[in-house]
């Protein structure tokens, strides 16, 4: 007598056997995106080391139904505390569009965990996409903008100011980039945020970042060096040096 776990397993073959090939294709995807949904993602996040490497290797092994379930629990969720290992898949496994969401999350959740693995998944996604620019970055307007004196002490004004500056990119290529300032004359009371921001190809963009400055007395312009660096490179796509008056 045949078990009657055997004899279902026996059954279920025979029925696909005289499924129509697309309908047996769609059956196989169904039952791997229900696998990956409920077995493998969260696997991702087991305090098992082993389960934690079959679960990647899952995903390694069949990214074609893997990719589009961790697609879809970002967008769903969001950075929750677990996401950075989906991103981290998805830096090795995606396309241009899990660029653009991992992009847009870093962006919007300055305290993401593990913000090195996002950037860094960022990075991959980048550079598997990114084609060479045949024309230089321009930086135009630097300026800084008083917002209001805040007070006067210790031989220095303290200031609320807005950094303006004009980002021009002409080349085909999309450019993920990072504003470096290096202040000579004049110093903000606290870091510049360092964050990547994207300039689509073709496209002009002004930037405003907001900074309390401390400037010498008597002194009615601040020296800064800008520095645009690209992602992943290291390269200084373009360099200004300005002595930028304080105005009102």
């Amino acid at each position: 007598m045949i078990p009657l776990f055997r004899l279902g397993g026996i059954l279920l073959f025979l029925a696909l056997l005289h499924l129509p090939a697309n309908r047996t294709d769609a059956w196989f995807e169904e039952q791997a995106r229900h696998a990956f949904e409920e077995s493998w993602l969260p696997m991702l996040d087991s305090v098992s080391l082993s389960e934690r490497f079959r679960a990647v290797s899952a995903f390694y092994a069949f990214p074609k139904w893997g990719v589009p379930v961790l697609r879809k629990s970002l967008k769903k969720y969001g950075p929750r505390m677990d996401s950075w290992r989906k991103a981290m898949l998805l830096g090795v496994l995606g396309t241009e569009e899990d660029l653009l969401q991992i992009y847009s999350l870093y962006r919007k959740n300055p305290d993401l965990e593990r913000p090195e693995v996002w950037e860094g998944a960022m990075e991959r996604l980048y550079w598997k996409f990114r084609i060479p620019h045949l024309q230089e970055l321009e930086l135009k307007n630097l300026k800084l903008t008083k917002i209001r004196k805040v007070k006067i002490g210790d031989g220095y004004q303290h200031s609320a100011v807005n950094i303006w500056f004009k980002i021009v990119n002409p080349s085909s290529q999309h450019l993920i980039l990072k504003p470096v300032f290096n202040f000579w004359i004049g110093h903000p009371e606290s870091p510049l945020e360092k964050l990547w921001f994207r300039v689509k190809a073709k496209s002009t963009v002004t930037y405003k970042i907001p900074v309390m400055m401390r400037l010498p007395l008597g002194r009615g312009k601040a020296r800064v060096d800008l520095r645009i660096l690209e992602l992943g490179s290291g390269s200084i796509l373009a360099h200004r040096t300005m002595f930028l008056a304080l105005e009102n």
